[in-house]
């Protein structure tokens, strides 16, 4: 697997980056294509701008389709998911990302009761959060092929879904 001992090797502070040849740019563009084949037009080009962190969604996608077999809206609504994270601190790395950071995001997603009566800013919340845990759970543990064993990243140990505080009537 040598995406991820790129991974590996950016974390302990080496100097390889993710397009440091004509050649991966050509595969880095190629796996972008990859991605946002049957995606809208803009998907790709928000895909382009993130070129340091472009190779690890497209790894991180690539095994969510292998593992789970998501969805193509699935696909594009991660991809704005981790998109506006890493744009919110700053187009940080991935794997440089910390809970501070995160909490941050996520805590600029809730409004007050006033200005949100039905609390639709919490199920904003909960998927974000959800797609952030299974993200960094996957970042951190690429070698663990069951997806339900992979352990909570640091970066998102303490960050737990938000209870409800609206429920559901029937009216029938």
């Amino acid at each position: 697997m040598p995406s991820q001992n790129r991974y590996r090797q950016q974390r302990q502070g080496t100097e390889l980056t993710c397009t440091s040849s004509i050649a991966d740019q050509e595969d880095l563009e190629r796996k972008i294509d990859a991605i946002t084949t049957y995606q809208k037009p803009h998907i790709k080009s928000i895909f382009v701008r993130m070129a340091r962190n472009a190779t690890i969604l497209h790894d991180y996608i690539i095994a969510q389709k292998n593992e789970q077999n998501i969805k193509e809206s699935t696909i594009e609504g991660i991809i704005k998911k981790l998109v506006w994270l890493s744009t919110y601190l700053g187009d940080k790395s991935y794997d440089q990302m910390t809970k501070g950071g995160l909490l941050d995001y996520l805590n600029g997603i809730k409004r007050p009761s006033q200005v949100d009566p039905i609390h639709k800013s919490i199920g904003t919340y909960n998927g974000r959060q959800m797609t952030f845990s299974t993200f960094f759970r996957r970042l951190y543990n690429p070698d663990e092929p069951n997806y339900r064993k992979r352990i909570t990243a640091s970066c998102m140990r303490g960050i737990k879904r938000l209870p409800r505080l609206e429920t559901s009537t029937n009216d029938y």
